[in-house]
């Protein structure tokens, strides 16, 4: 599905759940009111699908604390780094 080096971002506000690729949103999706979404002591990424496995390299992998606005994704997508609004 990308066959070169591909920029993947997810943001969470509480409410909402956007993807982008290469700085550009893909997808969202608003979550029911009563969804819960919490951090465990294990992390995954990825898992066995309905289309099969893939065989990926993640070169970095950054979680933070805040969801980024679709501009500041598009910053990080192009310039490697959060730029505050």
């Amino acid at each position: 599905m990308f066959p070169s080096w591909t920029h993947l971002a997810f943001t969470f506000d509480g409410h909402q759940v956007s993807t982008y690729r290469n700085g550009i949103l893909i997808a969202s999706a608003r979550l029911a009111d009563d969804a819960k979404f919490g951090w465990g002591k294990k992390f995954s990424f990825g898992g066995k699908g309905a289309y099969g496995d893939a065989e990926v390299v993640v070169q970095s992998l950054y979680l933070y604390k805040a969801a980024f606005t679709a501009e500041a994704v598009n910053n990080l997508y192009l310039w490697g780094k959060f730029q505050a609004e």
